[in-house]
């Protein structure tokens, strides 16, 4: 312990035992110490690289706020990218009037189609009054009217044409009704081809998607669907002259444009 203070050991033992109790004190209270400066600089150190790290964190938010506030007024975003929150700055002075429609504005609501294009009409009378609970009677010459367009429902419809035959009593002939021209050759109408051939062939519907089209719209019978898209693909697939021909006018156009290139190239050189 004496040597720790440079104290040899003759003095140390001249010492008298109460400077030694203290000396003994001081030691162990410096060594407390040393543990606790020790503890201090690892705590010290610690909260460094906390600070460090809140600084990166700081510096992280305000790169992300910038970012969040970018909008196409102050970077080079589109302004399709701003935020529904977002709105332009308006250059205008205020003019001082209230906001919507002014005093005299006619409006540009749909107007009202005359009576005689309704094709429907319901009306609804009130049949007791609100205040006494009298029945009411009259009519009112100007009620208020609402009017809703709407498409009528889509259903097909089955003609059955039957053919008679006819016993004559005279010679015992059997005789049979002729079809009419307007009987339609195969099982489908006409509209009923064109409108599977719209779906398949201009909205280039598959077969799957023409089905469940006519179940839930059920505009077309779906388990007859199937046996009218042969028919339609024929009226919407171009024949093999019509193929031909269309290929032959392409062949034709495309040796004319070359000709021409090629005389102008040479007319240029020459006057060149």
């Amino acid at each position: 312990m004496f040597k720790d203070f440079g104290i040899s050991e003759e003095d140390w033992n001249a010492t008298p035992q109460s400077v030694k109790i203290v000396v003994g004190a001081l030691q162990h209270q410096e060594r407390l110490l040393e543990i606790r400066f020790t503890a201090y600089e690892k705590k010290f150190a610690a909260l460094e690289a906390k600070d460090a790290e809140l600084e990166n964190l700081k510096t992280e938010v305000a790169a992300l706020r910038e970012r969040l506030g970018q909008n196409s007024a102050n970077s080079s975003q589109p302004p399709s990218s701003d935020s529904p929150r977002h709105r332009c700055p308006s250059h205008r002075e205020p003019s001082g009037k209230k906001q919507g429609a002014q005093l005299g504005y006619q409006g540009a609501g749909r107007s009202l189609k005359p009576a005689a294009e309704v094709d429907r009409v319901i009306d609804f009378r009130p049949e007791r009054c609100r205040s006494c609970g009298r029945r009411l009677k009259g009519y009112d010459p100007t009620p208020t009217r609402h009017q809703v367009t709407e498409t009528p429902s889509a259903q097909t419809g089955v003609t059955e044409y039957r053919r008679h035959t006819l016993c004559c009593e005279a010679c015992g002939e059997k005789t049979q009704a002729a079809w009419s021209e307007d009987v339609p050759p195969g099982s489908f109408g006409a509209r009923l081809q064109a409108t599977v051939a719209y779906l398949t062939g201009r909205l280039g519907l598959s077969h799957r998607d023409c089905v469940q089209c006519a179940h839930y719209g059920r505009c077309i019978p779906s388990t007859r669907i199937m046996t009218a898209l042969p028919a339609a693909r024929a009226l919407t697939t171009p024949s093999a002259s019509t193929s031909a021909n269309t290929t032959k006018a392409v062949i034709c156009l495309f040796c004319i444009f070359c000709f021409l290139s090629y005389s102008v190239t040479y007319l240029i050189r020459i006057t060149g």
